[in-house]
């Protein structure tokens, strides 16, 4: 069911590479006419957050390399490796020691193939579905425990790219994780590694 939407978004994406008429260049919309078919890029990412009671800090590194199929439809696949450490904010006022302080680091990784198409003058449209392994390893009362687990996501989104001559361009993008959701239960969120449906992402990439 999750990789018949996957393919659903995917062909969308390519009837509207269809629909564009074929004649009009990478100049029209970039102003530059982008050389080598093959991508390759990344991202790097860090943030650190505080809430109910837990400070995160994320790290994210996530190598990627996709190919032109036309001058404004790519595909290819993101190596992600996303780091998390959360630890309790213990009490000030509090007389426990450091130890019974709970503390948690988890370690994803894995593949998030994607189809992007390039609309208007950098403006683009992405789709991807992202499947990584999370191992966990947790601390709480001083007893250290290890867990693994795997996570779906779906981040669709829209970006900009800058472009810097004929060799590469910045991006900055914003996704949706259609597949986040709030555990009832828990008021946590599920199913995806990250603490909220709302990605923000900056990258670089060249052309060969």
């Amino acid at each position: 069911m999750l990789m018949k939407r996957f393919f659903a978004i995917a062909m969308a994406a390519l009837a509207l590479a269809t629909i564009a008429p074929q004649q009009v260049s990478a100049q029209y919309y970039n102003g530059i006419d982008m050389k080598g078919k093959v991508i390759v890029g990344g991202n790097l990412g860090f943030g650190m957050t505080q809430t109910s009671g837990w400070s995160y800090i994320n790290g994210e590194l996530s190598p990627q390399i996709g190919y032109r199929l036309t001058d404004q439809l790519e595909a290819g696949t993101r190596i992600v490796y996303h780091l998390e450490y959360a630890k309790e904010v213990s009490d000030p006022n509090s007389t426990a020691n450091s130890s019974s302080v709970s503390k948690e680091s988890v370690n994803y990784v894995g593949l998030s193939p994607y189809i992007s198409f390039e609309f208007w003058r950098g403006l683009y449209v992405q789709a991807e579905y992202e499947g990584v392994y999370g191992f966990a390893r947790k601390i709480e009362d001083g007893q250290t425990t290890k867990d693994g687990q795997w996570y779906n996501s779906l981040p669709v989104g829209i970006g900009y790219r800058y472009y810097m001559g004929e060799s590469g361009f910045a991006y900055i993008a914003g996704f949706y994780n259609v597949f986040n959701f709030v555990d009832s239960s828990t008021h946590a969120w599920s199913v995806s590694p990250y603490n909220s449906p709302w990605l923000l992402r900056l990258g670089f990439c060249w052309g060969f």
